[in-house]
């Protein structure tokens, strides 16, 4: 395999890496407490599914048919996922008006997303990695983080809802 299909494989990888990882940041950032984390772990497993039988079902009327019987066999509800209802002749079609290069293997997302922000970094790193007005009140809280029964929902109010990063943070320093 030529070097530059290597990098460019790779690239797509890190990509959809980074991708996965800002999802689950963002999860554990916007943490919802009322949730357990089966609820959790199985809505990302819904959203993966999701995406495979999405595309699995845009391959053939078998592939179609596989993935509905998946949806109506192992979950709730059939409209929690997205599929598609074609005809064979639809795929074939649309198969035939798609050059060869720009059909893509399942494993590969296509809807890669640009950054949604530029780097805002100004070369201060605040005292516990989040900017925040209550710095002596979380101080306090994460003073206390290598005791049993530190107040996580404390930090998060006064770290901006931000206490993985906060925490994360003080740890690593």
């Amino acid at each position: 395999m030529p070097a530059g299909l290597e990098d460019e494989a790779y690239m797509k990888l890190a990509i959809e890496t980074l991708d996965e990882l800002d999802w689950c940041m963002e999860q554990l950032e916007t943490i919802q407490t009322h949730r357990s984390v089966s609820d959790m772990a199985s809505s990302k497993f819904k959203r993966m599914l999701n995406r495979e039988l999405s595309h699995f079902a845009e391959s053939s009327k078998s592939g179609n048919q596989i993935a509905e019987y998946i949806c109506s066999t192992y979950l709730d509800k059939q409209q929690e996922l997205d599929l598609p209802s074609v005809k064979v002749d639809q795929v074939e079609q649309a198969i035939e008006r798609v050059p060869p290069e720009k059909n893509r293997p399942m494993s590969q997302i296509s809807g890669v997303r640009k950054l949604k922000h530029t780097n805002s970094f100004t070369g201060m790193v605040p005292k516990y990695g989040v900017e925040t007005p209550h710095l002596e009140e979380l101080g306090k809280y994460v003073g206390e983080l290598d005791k049993w029964g530190v107040d996580v929902f404390k930090i998060a109010e006064y770290s901006n809802n931000r206490p993985l990063t906060c925490v994360c943070y003080t740890i690593l320093q």
